[in-house]
């Protein structure tokens, strides 16, 4: 039988004789011999009616051609069962393996993009809890300054009524503005070095 499986086609009784009886008086007996080998397994190959084709039609008058349709038309397509190809084991495996590369890969990018957003998140919670720590001390010595101010003009206005046999709020409030100016040229001389040295650091 032909090895054109996929073109092999089952011819019915009368046709496979009368084939034969055509090929007889024009072949050489060798591919007689193939074609009732082929005709004997019951199927004939589309190749080997080409061939008879061919070399009958250099033979026949033009009344006598050989036309394959003729013979074919009502033939039944011999299409053996498919045996499913056995896979490669190696192959598989190769195939496994790069299957969970690229699994591992896609969860490494998936796991670093959230740990870039949650250093993200947690460096920007830091720098505004810096920034609140900074502005509350800033804000606190300030309040200080201003305290210790107050504090020196109320000691300056009340130390010189004491020392004063009479009444006068124009030394009074002279008096507690000279000690709070002291107090402020003190305190922000402190205030400022301790402001330049967090400018520093930050």
């Amino acid at each position: 039988m032909s090895q054109e499986i996929s073109k092999i086609i089952k011819l019915e009784e009368n046709k496979k004789k009368k084939l034969i009886e055509l090929i007889e008086d024009s072949f050489d007996k060798s591919f007689i011999d193939d074609l009732k080998d082929e005709i004997n397994e019951n199927f004939i190959s589309v190749g080997l009616l080409m061939k008879i084709k061919k070399l009958s039609n250099q033979k026949a008058q033009k009344e006598n051609k050989f036309y394959i349709n003729d013979w074919i038309m009502g033939a039944e397509l011999y299409a053996p069962k498919v045996e499913p190809t056995q896979k490669n084991p190696e192959y598989e495996e190769n195939m496994r393996c790069l299957r969970a590369r690229l699994e591992e890969e896609e969860y490494q990018s998936m796991v670093r993009n959230v740990d870039m957003n949650s250093n993200r998140k947690i460096a920007t919670s830091s720098g505004l809890s810096a920034d609140f720590r900074t502005q509350s001390g800033q804000l606190t010595s300030i309040v200080n300054v201003l305290a210790v101010i107050g504090g020196s003009f109320f000691f300056g206005y009340k130390a010189v009524e004491f020392m004063s046999e009479e009444q006068s709020v124009p030394r009074q409030l002279i008096g507690g503005f000279i000690l709070a100016l002291i107090a402020a040229v003190a305190d922000f001389y402190f205030l400022f070095k301790k402001l330049n040295k967090l400018d520093k650091k930050l």
